[in-house]
């Protein structure tokens, strides 16, 4: 990828591959999920599934690289070609063994390209695709010089439903030191962590080499970057699609990146991404951005409380039906 300087000169940056985990179970928002179709392939908010949506807001950066269940290449396939995108590759996983299982498979299929890779959760909205992509300009250089730099979002309300990413210091060029990570809090800490100014949303978005993640996983996680390695070495190419050995992978333990290597890791910057962002986890959030949506910015900064909103349209809804 190219850039020009301020000086009219030609900047070389390195090229930048989508990690996109287009997983999931479907638990999450039933009835409209399920395991044939997880919240990923939802169009919830207009024509584009959330899959698409995270797929074009990176379509700057290049073709994307997609860890998806094998029951779910075709789909992945298909939600691609309605964009007009063709994949890097599809890593087709034969059990869903959570992120940290799905993002070394993706670093093995990188480790000999001279790339970073851009490692991107699927089911998420984030409207502002300008403001992310400038986040993601920003970690370029600290990515190179070998730190994983997370994307935390500054929190608009003190959110339980969100894990923490907590700071140390002022910022170091454009990047915070991590502190520590923090699971979903109560209300009285996430208040407590809004009033710090110094805690972020984590939205599990992240930039790095995949030589420095590999090393990482070698080192905190052992038995995962072996197993992943001989399922990998072991795998079948079957372009686009990539699939790992089932014998090995099924065995894998299912753990998520932040436990595996993020909440050790000591090579961590933040990269503060200032806009509108939700992990759409719950159908109050659905709910909650649905309307947000209707009523526009103008109602939402006159003070108008969703969650009150909510509440009295139940209530109006069982009047109506009892005939008050």
């Amino acid at each position: 990828m190219n850039g020009t300087s301020a000086t009219g000169s030609a900047l070389v940056q390195p090229d930048i591959i989508p990690i996109i985990l287009a997983g999931g179970n479907g638990m999450r928002l039933r009835p409209l999920t399920s395991p044939k179709r997880p919240k990923p392939f939802l169009r919830l908010f207009g024509a584009h599934s959330l899959f698409q949506d995270t797929v074009l807001r990176a379509g700057c950066f290049g073709a994307p690289l997609v860890v998806c269940h094998e029951d779910h290449g075709q789909t992945v396939l298909e939600h691609l070609e309605e964009i007009g995108v063709w994949p890097d590759g599809v890593l087709l996983e034969p059990d869903s063994r959570n992120t940290a299982a799905a993002i070394a498979l993706a670093a093995f299929h990188m480790k000999d390209k001279d790339a970073l890779m851009l490692v991107m959760p699927s089911d998420h909205v984030l409207p502002d695709h300008k403001a992310f992509q400038e986040a993601v300009q920003k970690g370029i250089k600290h990515a190179q010089n070998g730190s994983i730099v997370q994307i935390g979002v500054k929190p608009k309300s003190a959110n339980t439903r969100f894990g923490y990413i907590c700071t140390d210091g002022p910022s170091l060029d454009e990047g915070f030191k991590i502190r520590r990570f923090a699971e979903k809090p109560d209300k009285k800490t996430a208040r407590a962590y809004i009033r710090s100014n110094a805690c972020f949303w984590n939205t599990g978005i992240f930039l790095c080499t995949p030589r420095v993640l590999l090393e990482e996983l070698r080192t905190y996680q052992r038995d995962i970057y072996d197993c992943v390695a001989r399922s990998y070495a072991a795998g079948e190419e079957k372009t686009p699609f990539f699939e790992p050995e089932h014998k090995y992978y099924v065995n894998l333990m299912s753990i998520s990146i932040d436990y595996a290597v993020m909440e050790r890791c000591e090579q961590n910057l933040l990269i503060v991404l200032d806009t509108k962002w939700d992990d759409v986890g719950c159908w109050q959030a659905l709910l909650r951005i649905k309307l947000l949506s209707l009523l526009g910015t103008r109602k939402v900064n006159r003070g108008y409380d969703t969650r009150a909103g909510y509440r009295a349209e139940k209530r109006q809804n069982h009047a109506a039906k009892s005939g008050r």
